[in-house]
């Protein structure tokens, strides 16, 4: 079994900047690029990027999303 992994994608119809959790055996798509923990930690820990995992339905892991993006829809 292949170990998950993060991803740097868009999300939702206005495009947020999004950080992905997908499963080992998923393939980036087009425009999305492999992350590493240490960068997904680094950025969550910079409070660059909000948990945004309780606002979701149907992912399948964590989704996190820039901050600065969250705060333009408020």
């Amino acid at each position: 079994m292949n170990n998950p992994y993060y991803i740097a994608t868009t999300i939702g119809g206005n495009g947020m900047f999004a950080i992905m959790e997908v499963e080992g055996q998923e393939k980036p798509q087009p425009g999305e690029q492999k992350l590493s923990d240490c960068c997904v930690k680094a950025n969550l820990k910079t409070g660059r990027f909000t948990d945004v995992t309780n606002k979701t339905s149907g992912a399948f892991g964590k989704i996190y999303v820039l901050t600065e993006d969250l705060e333009e829809m408020s």
